[in-house]
């Protein structure tokens, strides 16, 4: 009597060892670790410039090394409130669409982005830098013309970066599957939302 030869079961599992990684767990695995920031990462972005202007600007009455100081716990309380507030705002939202569009921007080497958005946003954060190192050094020279001027070039510049990384996260949320696991917000099973998408 004949009997047909099943495939060993080894022989499937070498199969299955030897095939190569599929790029989206790549791609997921590189961005694991790098998860959009929160909506109050957004605005402590926008207090920032002038918060540390003001800080070192007290150099005035507490001299050079109590502005440093004075700035330190500036930076260290935004720090704070970035890690404590880290879900605070919808994905929807303005400000949570900026965090997404500026880490689709930064992840930008493993999927790329359209070149034109990519020189501009580029150039838009180094005028926006440039404008803040301004303001600030006007804060600890105790100058109102490089601080208000450097503000200035600061906010427009970063409003308008705001905008375009809105936009690259319009066209770039569905062109990686990472990039759709970031937008899924979590639901609470005994919600109402949550038990009617049960």
């Amino acid at each position: 009597m004949q009997t047909t030869q099943r495939p060993s079961l080894s022989i499937a599992t070498e199969h299955m060892t030897r095939a190569p990684a599929q790029p989206t767990l790549q791609l997921r695995a590189h961005g694991a670790m790098a998860k959009p920031a929160s909506a109050i990462v957004t605005y402590i972005k926008i207090i920032a410039p002038s918060a540390l202007t003001a800080a070192l600007w007290t150099h005035v009455w507490l001299g050079s090394f109590g502005s440093i100081m004075m700035a330190v716990a500036v930076m260290g309380a935004f720090l704070v409130l970035s890690r404590l507030f880290f879900a605070v705002g919808k994905h929807s939202g303005w400000a949570r669409r900026v965090a997404f569009g500026e880490r689709i921007w930064l992840n930008r080497m493993v999927v790329p982005i359209p070149q034109n958005l990519n020189f501009r946003i580029t150039t838009l954060y180094l005028v926006f830098w440039t404008g803040t190192l301004v303001a600030i050094t006007g804060g600890f020279t105790a100058s109102l013309l490089l601080a208000l001027s450097g503000l200035t070039v600061a906010y427009a510049t970063q409003f308008v970066c705001f905008r375009k990384l809105i936009h690259l996260h319009s066209i770039m949320q569905d062109k990686a599957a990472l990039y759709r696991f970031w937008s899924i917000e979590a639901v609470n099973d005994n919600s109402k939302a949550g038990r009617q998408s049960a």
